[in-house]
């Protein structure tokens, strides 16, 4: 028995080197659970926040934390670099999206606002959401109320001016610094929704994974019914990693065709959407 147990698993890496050199998956590039993450638990929650002493000052901090999910969790404030706990320091007033992440790379999110005290500087904001996958239509207008005007409006790292309006945003957050003549300042992140692109499973989607994944030794059913990409129900039941493992360029595996910048993001649209028969 053990003999054969051997020879079985001699043959199985025999296999998955052909499937490599001919670009097909590999045993380790099959992920053996997916997981939707529209079915998460994942929660994040404030914990507590402390306001800055002033509007020119940045001595204010939040702290978040995360339950539900799979543990361990990860954190990030206004799209910045995840970290290992939820606690952020040295923020002026204003509004922040703080998200949590756990080990199956799902999110969520939410937005805290800390104020100064005798500062009554304030943005309204309106948004219209991103309806176009490949042609980014998204808009954020800001208008300034409160402190001294006249005021400026910063957009992430650009040099700060008089312009209140940036269109042509992806749907996702964006920092903003407003200003008013004092110097006083807000933070304002803001959310770019994703609108319903109407992005097609059977023209844009399905093409692409009988190219790319459903191909033998892949996502044809060879490795698993469960794994079978050319099966709606299994597509769409799997299409939250789909949607990962193409963003983080993991999949199609190593000696496979590079999928365009535009197939990745058809991909999510699609996904986005929720994932649909279309």
């Amino acid at each position: 028995m053990f003999a054969n147990l051997i020879t079985g698993a001699i043959k199985v890496r025999i296999i998955c080197a052909i499937l490599f050199l001919i670009g097909g998956c590999t045993y380790n590039e099959i992920p053996k659970t997916f997981f939707n993450c529209n079915s998460t638990t994942l929660a994040v929650t404030l914990v507590s926040k402390l306001n800055p002493t002033s509007c020119f000052a940045i001595d204010g901090s939040i702290t978040v934390s995360a339950s539900g999910g799979i543990p361990p969790y990860a954190f990030t404030i206004n799209n910045g670099s995840y970290q290992s706990n939820g606690v952020f320091l040295y923020l002026g007033q204003g509004s922040y999206t703080l998200y949590a992440k756990d080990a199956n790379n799902c999110e969520r999110w939410i937005q805290v606002g800390i104020t100064a005290p005798g500062s009554n500087l304030d943005a309204a904001v309106a948004t219209t959401p991103d309806n176009q996958c490949l042609n980014d239509n998204g808009s954020i207008m800001l208008t300034a109320t409160g402190g001294t005007p006249p005021y400026s409006y910063q957009f992430g790292t650009e040099k700060a001016g008089k312009q209140n309006s940036f269109s042509n945003l992806r749907s996702g957050s964006y920092p903003f610094l407003v200003r008013d003549t004092t110097g006083c300042l807000i933070t304002v992140n803001v959310r770019v929704e994703h609108g319903d692109t109407g992005t097609s499973f059977a023209t844009n989607i399905k093409p692409i994974l009988d190219k790319n994944c459903a191909v033998p030794g892949c996502h044809n059913g060879d490795n698993g019914a469960s794994r079978n990409w050319t099966v709606f129900t299994q597509v769409q039941n799997n299409a939250s990693n789909i949607r990962t493992r193409t963003t983080n360029k993991s999949m199609p595996p190593a000696g496979s065709t590079v999928l365009t910048e535009d197939q990745i993001r058809l991909i999510a649209c699609w996904v986005d959407d929720g994932a649909n028969s279309n």
